[in-house]
């Protein structure tokens, strides 16, 4: 299916790489709990998020797995999750807030 506005299909994985292209300089900022940054911009987090996908895939992971992931609201979380659409896979983000027993449960259902 074509965009309305877009002449490409209306793919996630199209989005990272309409960013790249568009707006790859842009500068895309994480601030840490500690107040350190890291900075890339929208042509890394497109690089780091196709070797998410290669990981992923070496781990045999493909379309219609879940995958889990304990992070929280930063460019790794961003990076993992155009990883895990890249195999066609299912992210389940999963709040590191959880106790233990509550993880454990949530992961294995």
């Amino acid at each position: 299916m074509l965009g309305g506005m877009q002449d490409w299909d209306l793919l996630v994985t199209h989005i990272i790489d309409h960013a790249a292209r568009e707006h790859g300089t842009r500068e895309h900022v994480t601030r840490w709990a500690d107040g350190s940054e890291t900075r890339t911009d929208w042509a890394g987090v497109r690089r780091d998020a196709l070797k998410m996908t290669q990981a992923l895939r070496a781990l045999g992971v493909g379309k219609g797995d879940r995958i889990a992931t304990l992070a929280m609201n930063h460019s790794r979380h961003l990076v993992s999750w155009y990883g895990a659409v890249g195999v066609g896979g299912i992210l389940h983000t999963v709040n590191p807030r959880l106790f233990e027993e509550q993880l454990e449960y949530i992961v294995n259902h």
